[in-house]
């Protein structure tokens, strides 16, 4: 069962200032004085970095017999349904004063290693901030945010029942 992970209107918006914010200063230095090599070396140096954050940004979850698939554009992560030893429901305040260790903070997701004092560490894969659930394995902590939270713990747990 396929569960969506859609992106919230912050996150929307600040991809595209993002992305678009260094095109923009290279068009606007070259037109206005002319070619810019320091401009053009900031946008080279900026490709790989939107490349490789947009290709580990969460798209959506799958929840099947093998476990949890959290689709991204590359390299998907599998959660195994045997590693999973609990899941929980989480309220948006559960997540705030985060802190990020590695990872993204809202540039096509939310994703990566993150800390509070609530949860500890544990890794997100979201495209929003709202719907958090709450994934416990041996080694780790999940928290993912389905648009369906409730249809998406229920699908989870039918796994460590079958």
């Amino acid at each position: 069962m396929v569960f969506k992970n859609p992106l919230d209107n912050f996150t929307k918006i600040l991809s595209a200032i993002v992305f678009l914010l260094p095109i923009g200063i290279y068009f606007g230095v070259s037109f206005g004085e002319g070619f810019d090599f320091t401009s053009l070396i900031v946008v080279i140096v900026l490709l790989p970095v939107y490349t490789i954050t947009w290709a580990l940004h969460p798209q959506d979850y799958t929840v099947n017999e093998q476990g949890i698939t959290i689709k991204r554009p590359y390299k998907s992560i599998l959660i195994a349904s045997n590693d999973i030893k609990g899941i929980e429901a989480l309220t948006p305040a559960d997540l705030k004063y985060s802190m990020r260790l590695f990872g993204s903070g809202g540039f096509f997701g939310y994703f990566g290693l993150f800390t509070n004092q609530k949860l500890g560490r544990y890794h997100i894969y979201a495209g929003n901030r709202v719907n958090p659930v709450l994934i416990l394995t041996e080694k780790k902590k999940y928290v993912l945010t389905p648009i369906d939270p409730e249809g998406f713990i229920a699908a989870v747990k039918g796994l460590n029942q079958a």
